[in-house]
């Protein structure tokens, strides 16, 4: 289920949760002087339903996406589910803005995972406070999330922003995005929420 929050910064935030604040593990991708890069891979103990699949590793990219399984670092947004020479066919991935991001000079992307007992007090609130609002918006569900990543893509660039010093002139590559995901489970159920600042 997807549960979308359009969040500007220039106006009064609706609802009980903004971007969600980081806690003391959060890590970087660092690529600086390459086109486009993957995280470690996140190790899930537990397994994430999600798809047709229960995922044992997901990884976040720097181009706006949370992949299952493998790293997906193509740049260029494909319909999904994808045709038979579709680079996304048979990839389970959260796509909150695929787009070919530039983080070659500025912008940064990072994660953090949060399991229930194990990332501390903090990580726990966390947990809670976003089942909390998944509940309030599906009342059906007395979901308790488990296990959480959290990833920000913050002000990063379109490409080829920090590709070339001439690219320092156009206005379009000047502007920067900022956005964030959740992929949370409680092992039987997944939810993914979406923040974005004004696009």
């Amino acid at each position: 289920m997807l549960i979308n929050e359009l969040i500007n910064n220039n106006s009064s935030l609706t609802g009980p949760l903004r971007f969600l604040e980081f806690g003391e593990n959060r890590r970087y991708i660092t690529n600086r002087g390459g086109p486009d890069a993957a995280s470690e891979p996140i190790s899930l103990p537990l397994g994430f339903p999600f798809g047709s699949e229960v995922h044992t590793l997901a990884f976040v990219g720097t181009n706006g996406i949370i992949s299952f399984g493998q790293p997906f670092l193509f740049w260029i947004p494909e319909p999904f589910p994808g045709g038979t020479t579709s680079r996304i066919r048979n990839i389970h991935v959260v796509a909150p803005y695929w787009t070919d991001n530039d983080i070659h000079r500025e912008g940064n992307v990072s994660y953090e995972v949060f399991q229930i007992q194990t990332t501390g007090a903090y990580g726990d609130q966390l947990l809670d406070d976003v089942s909390k609002y998944i509940r309030e918006r599906n009342t059906s569900s007395d979901f308790a999330g488990s296990f959480m990543i959290l990833a920000e893509w913050e002000s990063v660039h379109p490409y080829p922003h920090g590709a070339s010093s001439a690219s320092d002139d156009d206005p379009f590559l000047a502007q920067t995005n900022t956005y964030q995901a959740v992929v949370i489970t409680n092992l039987e159920e997944s939810y993914v929420l979406l923040y974005m600042n004004a696009i």
